[in-house]
Order: C-alpha cells, then structure tokens, then sequence
C-alpha cells in the first residue's frame, strides 16, 4: 500500500527540484526526505529519482507516479471540503499569498467584501510574487494565491492548482509625448523614445522588451525600475516613456496614461490546491474575489 505522506514528499521533492529545498519547506531533515523517497521506491518497487552531478532527476516511472499523486491528493482535498460543510460555519485562519501591486485594490476590495460575509475568517496575507506563492500553494504555505500572467510569457506552470481568472489588467504607457495623443498609440510610435524599464529577469520586463522586439525596435533604457508607480513617476517627469498595468497605478496616473494598439495585458487570477476550490472557506473568499475583480476602479 502507497503512503499518502510519501506521495506529498515525492510531489515537493518533484516542485522543488532538490531534496534540501524539499526538505526545508517540510521541515524535515533532508536525511529523512532522502528516506521516505526511499520508503516509496520500497513501497512501488521502482526507481524514483536519478543522481545528476550534484542534482536530482526524476525518473519516468516518478512522473508517472506524481499524475496519480495529483488525483489523490486533490481527492482529499474534495474529502476536507465536504466535511467541513457540514459544520456549517465559515471560520478559521486563511494564509494568503499576493504579488504587490495585488496588494494595491484588488485584494484589500475582495478582504473588505469578505469581512462582511464571513467575519469569523481571519486572513493572514503575505506579499509573494507567483514564482513563490503557487508552490508555496502546493506545499499548504498558502491556502490562497493570487497571480498573473503576462502576454507573451510564459508564466510557472505547476500542476495540482485550481485556478479562477479574475480580470485583465490592461498595459499602459506613461509619459507619450503629447503629439501622440490623445488616442491609442501603437508601439513603433515610440520606437524613438528613451525608455523606462522593469528589470529584465521580471515578467513585466521580458513582456516590454519582446513587444518592443515585435514592433521593429530594441529600447533604449533611461532608467531601470522594479516599482511600477517609480516607472510612471520618472515618466510623468519626462524623463522617458513606462509600460505599466493599469492597477499599478493611481487615478492621477491612470487618466494622464495611454492605451496602446494593439493591446497588451497581464492576467490575474486566484488559485487554490485541486480539490480545495469546495472547501466552503475557500469557495467563499474565490467568490469575494470574483466580486472584487468586477468591480470597476476608482476614476
């Protein structure tokens, strides 16, 4: 008989590529991650993992064993769900995870609403980008997460989530010249400009650069700049031209911004682990995020 516990150690060993990193988000040793992998292979009769230099890979019968994992795991989830249903109370701790500029409108709106509905929830809320909130997700760090993805990136893909789109959170440019407006304007308009930039190993940043690419030119950066709203600051003083999502930014920012043509956009969206998405607390505080994320922004 497989153990279930064995199945959640292969699945973290599986996301977190290394029996040290496994080992820490469990809080085990990684002698004792090393001994319940082999427990497993004891229990399957099969190899796991592969030694590569210094590293670890799965073998395909692993792969083949984490499909399976995923199925059962996310049955105990729907398990979890359906009994506490029948409690018939909406309570407890709920651990989320939020990129910043989440944290800017969309989840204080979607906490407010939920507050009103279910005030017996308390939620403990930490600044995560998706990188680290969807594993630490799949690892029960989080309950919740809220993230993106952004067009023309390829954001983490990992199994075992449930996912509900929320919105789509439309790029803009700040800091157009005035001749370019005041309609949309297109990419090669600016081609000549100096440009304000994310950096480059930042979704937003790889987004900019490649649609630039699309659009004929390489931009030439005045300024890097992690912090959306220090983008659109630096433009508004013309210093250079900014692409931003439009929750970044304030209202001020909002109504002195441009669309562009063709549009670009990231999308957001809430995820919880498979099976999860019943679990009354989880079904409501998705609800209170569904209504949050139609709710229009503050002109």
């Amino acid at each position: 008989m497989i153990d279930v516990r064995r199945l959640r150690v292969l699945r973290e060993v599986a996301l977190r590529s290394s029996l040290t990193a496994a080992a820490a988000v469990l809080e085990y040793t990684p002698s004792a991650v090393s001994q319940q992998i082999a427990a497993l292979e004891r229990e399957t009769g099969v190899a796991l993992l592969e030694r590569r230099g210094r590293g670890i890979v799965l073998t395909p019968s692993a792969r083949a064993l984490l499909k399976h994992a995923d199925v059962v795991l996310a049955q105990l989830e729907r398990a979890e769900a359906e009994l506490a249903t029948h409690t018939g109370q909406l309570g407890g701790t709920l651990r989320l995870g939020a990129f910043a500029t989440g944290l800017l409108d969309l989840v204080p709106k979607a906490l407010t609403q939920l507050a009103v509905v279910a005030p017996d929830i308390a939620v403990h809320v930490t600044e995560a980008e998706p990188d680290e909130a969807l594993p630490a997700l799949i690892s029960h760090v989080f309950d919740i997460a809220i993230g993106f993805e952004y067009d023309l990136v390829a954001g983490p893909q990992i199994d075992g989530l449930y996912r509900r789109d929320l919105l789509i959170d439309p790029m803009i440019a700040v800091g157009v010249p005035a001749a370019a407006r005041p309609g949309p304007v297109g990419l090669d308009e600016l081609a000549m400009e100096r440009w304000l930039l994310p950096p480059e190993d930042t979704y937003c940043g790889q987004l900019v650069r490649r649609a630039c690419e699309a659009a004929g030119f390489k931009p030439e950066p005045a300024a890097i700049c992690q912090d959306f709203r220090g983008l659109a600051a630096l433009a508004n003083a013309g210093l250079g031209v900014a692409l931003v999502p439009t929750l970044a930014l304030t209202p001020d920012a909002r109504r002195s911004a441009t669309a562009l043509v063709p549009g670009l956009a990231r999308r957001l969206f809430a995820a919880v682990r498979d099976g999860a998405e019943e679990h009354p607390v989880l079904a409501t505080t998705l609800t209170a995020f569904a209504h949050a994320a139609a709710t229009p922004l503050p002109a």
